[in-house]
């Protein structure tokens, strides 16, 4: 399956192309998960309905204010979908060893998350 925005290889059932970031025609998904499961899909008795899921984009903006603010108790790797991150700055952040960890661990997010950042779900930032 390829990019219909840049022409890149993209992998079974990815709903955003990596290299730059288009959403993938659900239709395109089908089509992929159909080829791949036609042997599956004949032994089946009766058709079963694919649930569509369609995702929100993160904001980077918001993100970044999370990250400003609240970076050293992890929030904005909670709104990213980053949750074992998350819980690590948390947990640092109880101890003063922890704070002098984790407050430059926000300095360089801050930074990532300005000019190259996935969520948890591997979708680029809008």
């Amino acid at each position: 399956m390829h990019c219909t925005g840049c022409g890149a290889s993209i992998g079974n059932a990815k709903l955003y192309c990596e290299r730059c970031g288009t959403a993938v025609p659900q239709q395109q998904v089908q089509q992929q998960q159909h080829h791949h499961h036609h042997h599956y899909q004949q032994a089946q008795a009766q058709p079963q309905q694919q649930a569509q899921v369609f995702y929100d984009k993160k904001s980077k903006v918001v993100a970044w204010i999370l990250a400003f603010f609240f970076g050293y108790i992890g929030a904005h790797n909670f709104y990213l979908g980053f949750n074992g991150r998350g819980i690590a700055q948390l947990l640092l952040t109880l101890s003063f060893i922890g704070m002098i960890i984790s407050v430059p661990w926000v300095c360089i997010e801050l930074i990532t998350i300005l000019f190259y950042r996935k969520d948890g779900r591997g979708a680029p930032l809008g």
